[in-house]
């Protein structure tokens, strides 16, 4: 799902709002959320942006000390402006967060 995920910069650039996802390829957590996020990514992909970036690469630590990441899997929500609407962490039932992607979209 990284590689076919929208980058960062091209998100963080759009009018559209975003769902960055800080995931690690060690957290069992995260690759359990991995067929609710895409299934809420083809319901929503056309209306918000999916970013995944990874914790363990240093290039995210800005990111990462920007939107106060406590823990992996956490879903940050950034309206059209990209300002933070809210953070979910953990393991997050999809009815949750396709309402939250709702009121985003």
């Amino acid at each position: 799902m990284a590689q076919d995920a929208v980058p960062y910069e091209v998100a963080i650039a759009s009018q559209k709002p975003t769902i960055l996802e800080f995931y690690a390829d060690w957290c069992s957590v995260c690759q359990s959320m991995a067929p609710t996020m895409q299934t809420l990514e083809q319901q929503y992909g056309e209306d918000i942006n999916f970013v995944m970036l990874n914790v363990d690469e240093a290039q995210w630590l800005p990111q990462m000390d920007q939107y106060d990441v406590t823990g992996v899997p956490q879903f940050t929500l950034l309206n059209e402006q990209q300002s933070l609407v809210k953070s979910l962490v953990g393991r997050i039932p999809q009815i949750i967060l396709a309402d939250e992607f709702e009121q985003l979209s």
